[in-house]
């Protein structure tokens, strides 16, 4: 069973991790003010790669996990939603193709 996973070991997020964090955290917090409330149970509500759309750590995890996904799932086109279940919401809208 234990071979039908792969263990993926991206250093970038090792090396910029300070940045990372901080990143995640302001987000959290405009999420907050935004009225989404606990963050860890409304998820489904936002896509966390366009709240931190500005950041380039994000954009670079985000497309490392594309590259991950697209190795690992035998279609042309991925909807972004595969990252999180996949609802557009009124505040950050429809979510692009991969």
């Amino acid at each position: 069973m234990i071979e039908d996973y792969k263990i993926y070991k991206f250093d970038y997020i090792k090396e910029n991790q300070p940045e990372i964090i901080e990143t995640a955290i302001l987000c959290h917090e405009g999420l907050t003010q935004d009225g989404f409330g606990d963050t860890t149970w409304s998820y489904y509500l936002y896509n966390i790669f366009s709240v931190s759309s500005p950041s380039l750590h994000y954009l670079n995890i985000f497309r490392k996990l594309r590259e991950i996904i697209r190795e690992n799932v035998k279609e042309d086109v991925i909807p972004a939603s595969a990252f999180q279940h996949g609802r557009p919401t009124k505040q950050y809208g429809a979510m692009p193709l991969l």
